[in-house]
C-alpha cells in the first residue's frame, strides 16, 4: 500500500518517474498504533487548538480555510439548535498520546448523475462525509496513518457511503491508488483552478504585464472614475461592514444571484471569525462593483466578481479586481490569490497559474458504491467523447458555412 500520508506532502517535490514509498503498516497494525477520538465538543480546548494550529501551519491543502478552527466555529454556530452535521476528530499515537492528526468533517450528499451534456438520464444521491480542506491534516512521518483515518471515519459513520475530498491537487491523486480495503475514485475528472502567486509588492506584480497592459489597466480605472465619480476601494472585513456589502450586492447582482449569496448571518459569522475579505468599489456615492472573497492564513479566495451592467463597457469588473489585488498585495502577505475553477479574465491571464484539482470519493472496495462509481467513470468517459465529437462537428459546420458565404460574396 502506498504511504499516502507521506506522499500527500512530498509528491510535488519528487522528480518525474521517482519510485513511490510503500507503507510499512497494514490497517490492523495501524489500529494498534493510532486512536481516532471525537473531540467535537472540545473544539475550543486550548491544548487541542494548539495542536490544530500547528498542523494547519504545516498543512499543504489549497483550501486550508475550510479546515481551520475559525471555519469550524462558523459551522458550529450555524447549526446551533439544529441537527448536527459536523464533527471534529483528533488522531493520537497510542504509544505516547501525541496528536498526529486533526480531521474536521461534515455530512453532505453527492449526486452521481448519468447523462450527456445537458441531458440527464438518471442518477443516485450518495450519503457523504466531506473531509473539510480536502488534504487532511495528518503527520506525514506516520506510515499508514491516512488509510487508518479513512477506514475509521467510514466505520464511525456507517450511514455515509463515501468520503469526499473536493479539491485534491492533481500531483497528489496517485497517492490514493492503494488504500487497504478502500477504493478512491476521481469524480468528474480534473478541473483547472486559476491562482495568482502574489509577490511582495505591487510593482513586482505589475511587471508581469506588458507595458501596454499596465497602461490599459491604469487607464480603465481613470476612465471609470471620470464617468462614475471618484473611485474608492472599500475593504470588507468586520461584521458591522456586512450590511453595506449586502446593499452593494443588492444593487449590483441579479435577483437570483443575490438571493443565493447574500446570507447576512453567514457573512457576519465569517467576518466575526476573521475569514471575510471582500471589496466594494464605490464611485462617488454609488457602489459599482463587488469582489466577494474570504481568506485563510496564506490564501485570498475570490468567490464572485460583479459590476453594474451600465459600467461593463468601462471594464468595471476588471478594474475592481485590479484595485482589490493592489490592496491585498500592499497590506497583506498572502502567498496566492485563488479565483477558483473556470476561465480567467483575458486581462489577467499573464499573471494566472493554472493548478489542476479534482474531487476524490473514497468508499469500501468491492461494494455497491464502488461499482456505481466505476460505472459512472466509464459512462462519463464515453459521454465526454460524444460531447467532444459533437463540438468538433459543429466547429467544422461553422467553418464550412463561413467558407460558403465568403465564396458567394467573392462570386457576387
Amino acid at each position: 500500500m502506498n504511504d499516502f500520508t507521506h506522499q500527500l506532502v512530498d509528491e510535488d517535490e519528487l522528480p518525474a518517474g521517482a519510485p513511490r514509498a510503500q507503507a510499512a503498516a497494514s490497517l490492523p497494525d495501524a489500529a494498534q498504533r493510532f486512536e481516532l477520538a471525537d473531540v467535537t465538543d472540545r473544539h475550543d480546548a486550548p491544548e487541542l487548538l494548539a495542536a490544530w494550529r500547528d498542523m494547519l501551519g504545516r498543512g499543504t491543502s489549497p483550501e486550508k480555510l475550510y479546515q481551520s478552527p475559525e471555519f469550524f466555529r462558523c459551522i458550529v454556530e450555524s447549526e446551533h439548535g439544529t441537527t448536527r452535521t459536523h464533527a471534529l476528530y483528533a488522531v493520537h499515537r497510542r504509544s505516547d498520546g501525541a496528536c498526529v492528526g486533526i480531521v474536521p468533517v461534515r455530512k453532505s450528499a453527492q449526486e452521481v448523475g448519468f447523462g450527456v451534456g445537458p441531458l440527464r438520464f438518471g442518477g443516485r444521491k450518495l450519503a457523504t462525509l466531506q473531509v473539510l480542506g480536502s488534504v487532511p491534516l495528518l503527520d506525514r512521518s506516520e506510515p499508514g496513518l491516512a488509510a487508518f483515518v479513512f477506514d475509521s471515519l467510514l466505520r464511525r459513520h456507517p450511514e455515509c457511503q463515501v468520503l469526499s475530498m473536493q479539491a485534491v491537487p492533481a500531483p497528489q491523486v496517485d497517492a490514493l491508488d492503494s488504500l487497504a480495503g478502500l477504493t478512491a475514485k476521481v469524480f468528474n475528472g480534473m478541473r483547472g483552478c486559476h491562482t495568482v502567486p502574489l509577490p511582495e509588492n505591487f510593482d513586482a506584480y505589475l511587471q508581469k504585464f506588458s507595458s501596454k497592459k499596465r497602461y490599459n489597466l491604469t487607464r480603465q480605472v481613470r476612465l471609470l472614475g471620470a464617468e462614475a465619480g471618484e473611485v474608492q476601494v472599500c475593504r470588507i472585513e468586520a461584521p458591522e461592514q456586512v450590511a453595506g456589502l449586502i446593499e452593494a450586492m443588492r444593487a449590483i447582482l441579479p435577483a437570483g444571484h443575490f438571493a443565493e449569496l447574500a446570507n447576512a448571518a453567514r457573512l457576519e459569522r465569517m467576518a466575526r471569525h476573521g475569514l471575510m475579505h471582500s471589496y466594494v468599489i464605490r464611485c462617488g456615492v454609488q457602489d459599482v462593483a463587488v469582489v466577494l472573497g474570504t481568506r485563510s492564513s496564506d490564501v485570498w479566495h475570490v468567490h464572485n466578481i460583479a459590476a453594474l451592467p451600465k459600467y461593463h463597457a468601462l471594464s468595471a469588473g476588471t478594474s475592481a479586481v485590479h484595485l482589490a489585488l493592489q490592496d491585498v498585495i500592499t497590506h497583506f502577505s498572502f502567498a496566492d490569490a485563488d479565483f477558483g475553477y473556470g476561465s480567467p479574465n483575458q486581462d489577467f491571464r499573464a499573471t494566472h497559474v493554472l493548478k489542476h484539482r479534482c474531487t476524490v470519493l473514497v468508499c469500501r472496495a468491492r461494494s455497491a458504491t464502488a461499482a456505481l462509481l466505476a460505472a459512472h467513470r466509464v459512462w462519463q468517459h464515453a459521454a465526454d467523447g460524444v460531447v467532444a465529437r459533437i463540438k468538433e462537428a459543429q466547429r467544422r459546420l461553422k467553418q464550412r458555412n463561413i467558407a460558403a458565404r465568403q465564396a458567394k460574396a467573392a462570386a457576387g
